[in-house]
């Protein structure tokens, strides 16, 4: 049996454990191997949607779907769910498992670990916003470019547009003159 890095890190969060990934993956191979079946019908819990081959499942609280295996491993589980999103303290005390992990951390109420995954979304909001702020940077000069050619485009545009303007109001008589101003500057002064 092998399990994706992506099931492990559902394993983490889902089960509310903590500890090193080779500890995490060896825990989860352990109560797997001891308590797990493989079984065609997913678990009416599970809350899956999409079919599987087949579906690992621990007791009656862990559910894995699974896909043939790589490297050797007959079934790989693609992700971890917890029924009724029981971390594994949560389950102990449902007798739903056994027994708790020997060798990993767990956390004890769902609180902290409500906390953690928090503050785990925080930074990945945070560099979310930092990965954004770079691509920004990025196009900065590209945007400034535009805009500056946007500019000038519409200036010579803009140079048609009045001398046009001006021939045609030449001739109109309330368009004066000012004084001191030259004769392809001409604004219209009064009105009659």
């Amino acid at each position: 049996m092998g399990f994706t890095d992506h099931a492990i890190d559902r394993f983490v969060e889902r089960a509310g454990v903590a500890g090193p990934q080779a500890v995490c993956r060896q825990e989860l191979s352990t109560l797997c191997a001891s308590a797990g079946v493989v079984q065609q019908q997913r678990p009416e819990w599970s809350g899956l949607l999409d079919d599987a081959p087949a579906y690992l499942v621990v007791l009656d609280w862990l559910c894995c779907p699974l896909r043939p295996g790589l490297h050797g491993a007959t079934w790989d589980a693609t992700t971890l769910v917890c029924r009724s999103d029981a971390t594994w303290w949560e389950a102990y005390r449902a007798g739903w498992i056994p027994a708790l992990p020997n060798g990993l951390q767990l956390w004890p109420e769902p609180d902290e670990f409500e906390a953690w995954q928090a503050e785990r979304r925080a930074q990945e909001k945070a560099e979310l916003a930092k990965r954004r702020r770079q691509r920004a940077a990025e196009l900065r000069p590209f945007a400034l470019a535009a805009v500056v050619l946007g500019t000038l485009a519409l200036a010579f545009a803009g140079l048609g547009l009045d001398s046009l303007v001006a021939e045609s109001l030449r001739d109109d008589p309330d368009v004066t003159e000012p004084q001191g101003c030259p004769r392809d500057r001409l604004r219209v002064h009064s009105c009659r």
